[in-house]
């Protein structure tokens, strides 16, 4: 049986975006409050290492300059990972770490801390509101050494009650696939509020056991509404002997370019942490789209050879016609409505470039759809000719169609056998 998440994820696509005109206007007056402070809020993240010999809490500090001062303005404990991210306005920060050691929540004359520079000014302006615009993320690396890097006599104190783990972007936190982080609510939301999915639940790539490094990272990325507890029967269903399954979990409401940079940035640190030498990426719907973008711009950044496997599943490479109503006729659009617009700017920029071989791409199209007023030939969310764009035929290896539908192809028995093949040969490829 379809699980009942992925129901709701086709009502979404389809019924809601086309009848959003129908919806409260409470609805959009929230979605618009999202997309505002959305559009006005930077990220400051990056990483903290610890190379004195100090063993207590690493704790990431954000300044604002007030008369010539440094003055406390937020402040995080890092992830396990050495990790952090802090949400931000427009303005001038400046940002530092320290460890800890005593667990006094104040930074001791014997403690070790370091500013980020000496320190730096980082000036994020006030942005441009284009809702076509994107927020730059800083990649931000702080050493503690065993030297005192601060200011002679330079304190910090800070509220207990208010120090925790704020970072929103989580990297290699270990979660089960029933956690109720996963909850089908939060999928909602992440597509509805945005921001508010940002703040409260997180976005990043989550494992479902430690990393192993005898085994190949596999990552999922979910599609519109979507949860990594939708993979759930096809990683039951997998050889866990030779892959580690990862899970890109992302507010499926923000723009699309958008989401595939933060699984760049968010790739990109993993691959410094651990040096695993392939990565295979499996997506399933709007997800491929996400996907394809980031394998694109990890290429053109990076110049990296470690994505050896791309499978995409039922993906609209040409954008869903309902998102096109939804821009035209609702009070406040969904951000990454934007970009599912059949011949928006950004499927076309996934086409102006080739993704990089040698890298293998299996090409998944399902058939299994409803009559339909609103959509040509479907399988009861995507337009088949969507699945099948000519752009995205050219450059897979193998192409494969299923008599299933957008959903219940994720559960299909012959579907994951065949997967489990394809995987099975492009391990052998790779390994032997």
């Amino acid at each position: 049986m379809v699980p009942a998440m992925h129901t709701i994820h086709s009502q979404y696509l389809v019924l809601l975006s086309l009848l959003c005109f129908m919806l409260p206007s409470c609805a959009f007056h929230a979605l618009k409050k999202e997309v505002k402070e959305l559009n006005t809020t930077y990220t400051l993240s990056g990483s903290v290492s610890n190379t004195s010999q100090s063993t207590g809490e690493e704790i990431v500090v954000i300044f604002k300059k007030h008369n010539g001062k440094l003055e406390l303005y937020d402040n995080t404990i890092t992830e396990e990972t050495g990790h952090f991210s802090i949400l931000v306005p427009a303005g001038d920060y400046y940002v530092g770490a320290f460890n800890d050691e005593n667990y006094n929540f104040t930074f001791d004359p014997d403690e070790y801390g370091n500013f980020y520079g000496a320190p730096q000014k980082i000036t994020l302006p006030v942005p441009n509101t284009d809702i076509s615009e994107t927020r730059s993320k800083l990649d931000i690396h702080i050493t503690i050494q065993n030297i005192h890097a601060m200011d002679p006599g330079f304190s910090i104190t800070l509220d207990a009650e208010s120090l925790a783990r704020k970072s929103f972007f989580k990297l290699g936190i270990v979660k089960e696939l029933d956690d109720p982080i996963y909850s089908q609510a939060n999928g909602t939301l992440g597509y509805w509020k945005p921001m508010s999915f940002i703040r409260d639940v997180g976005m990043g790539i989550f494992f479902l056991h430690e990393y192993d490094p005898d085994k190949i990272p596999l990552l999922f990325v979910h599609g519109a509404t979507g949860t990594p507890a939708g993979w759930k029967t096809i990683v039951e269903n997998l050889d866990h002997t030779r892959f580690q399954p990862w899970f890109f979990y992302y507010p499926s409401g923000v723009r699309l370019d958008t989401c595939g940079r933060a699984l760049n940035i968010a790739v990109e640190r993993l691959h410094e942490q651990f040096h695993f030498d392939k990565l295979y990426l499996f997506a399933h719907s709007m997800g491929g789209l996400v996907t394809r973008s980031f394998i694109l711009q990890n290429a053109a950044d990076q110049h990296n050879q470690y994505i050896s496997l791309f499978t995409s599943v039922s993906s609209p490479w040409n954008g869903h016609p309902a998102t096109a109503s939804g821009v035209k006729n609702a009070p406040e659009a969904v951000p990454s409505w934007h970009d599912m617009v059949p011949d928006s700017d950004f499927i076309q920029s996934l086409f102006n470039t080739s993704m990089p071989s040698p890298m293998t791409y299996y090409l998944f199209f399902t058939i299994k759809g409803n009559c339909s007023l609103f959509m040509a030939n479907n399988d009861g969310t995507v337009e088949i000719s969507s699945q099948l764009d000519p752009r995205a035929q050219i450059e897979a290896d193998r192409l494969f169609g299923y008599n299933e539908g957008h959903d219940s192809i994720l559960e299909s028995t012959a579907f994951i056998r065949q997967f489990n093949q394809l995987l099975k040969e492009q391990y052998q490829k790779d390994i032997f």
